[in-house]
């Protein structure tokens, strides 16, 4: 069901309308349109843009070749922030990339259940 509330000016809820609607206000930009811009960086399969504690914080499930070494794939989630940062508005801009180990769980449809990452 759908459920809302409101804490301290700022929306939260635990469904994915109220969620967007959140980011919109709050950082002026939706989720897809920041996942649309990860989608043409290096090493993104998919990913999911979450609202943390007041900070975006993009899920991300790479492709990494198994051949690249410990210290850059250390450094693939700031590659990838800093790709998506140079396409995005000052106010939607990336605090996080966390790459995740397996695909998003997905509903028959094929969308992202964004409630299970929230």
């Amino acid at each position: 069901g759908y459920q809302a509330g409101w804490n301290s000016g700022f929306g939260y809820s635990v469904c994915y309308a109220s969620l967007a609607l959140a980011l919109k206000r709050t950082f002026g930009s939706s989720a897809e349109e920041i996942e649309a811009v990860l989608s043409g960086c290096p090493y993104v399969v998919e990913s999911l843009v979450v609202d943390r504690n007041g900070k975006l914080v993009a899920l991300v499930y790479p492709d990494i070749p198994e051949d690249t070494d410990k210290k850059t794939k250390a450094e693939i989630p700031e590659m990838i922030r800093t790709a998506a940062n140079r396409s995005l508005p000052v106010y939607s801009k990336l605090n996080k990339v966390v790459l995740v180990d397996e695909p998003f769980e997905k509903t028959p449809k094929m969308s992202i259940k964004r409630y299970l990452y929230s």
